[in-house]
């Protein structure tokens, strides 16, 4: 009868994966969060209001954001010719923020 190895190489490669994959997503580079971007219109003027709300999805979608890719609304932005509202969660991640502020500088994507 064969014994199991002593290091369960299995798991430890899918542990040494997910480790990686969730530092690439959560620093900005999953592949859900590559868009092609468009200048579609000026940028709205600075400063913008960054404002920090308990359920984005439901203030999002209030704003007429759409759900894209995902299945909920992680932040928004409203831009307008006078000024641009930034919706965010709590502790909102830098690359979540630089997202949106795009949208404020009159970028949009698909």
């Amino acid at each position: 009868m064969k014994t199991p190895p002593l290091i369960p190489w299995p798991l430890l490669v899918a542990a040494a994966v997910a480790i990686l994959a969730a530092v690439y997503v959560s620093t900005g580079h999953a592949s859900v969060f590559d868009y092609a971007w468009q200048k579609t219109r000026p940028a709205a003027p600075q400063p913008w209001l960054h404002v920090e709300v308990s359920d984005t999805d439901r203030v999002c979608r209030d704003q007429g954001a759409s759900t894209m890719y995902l299945g909920r609304i992680n932040a928004c932005a409203t831009w307008a010719p006078t000024h641009c509202i930034i919706y965010l969660p709590a502790n909102a991640p830098r690359w979540l923020i630089e997202h949106e502020e795009k949208h404020c500088e009159g970028w949009t994507h698909p």
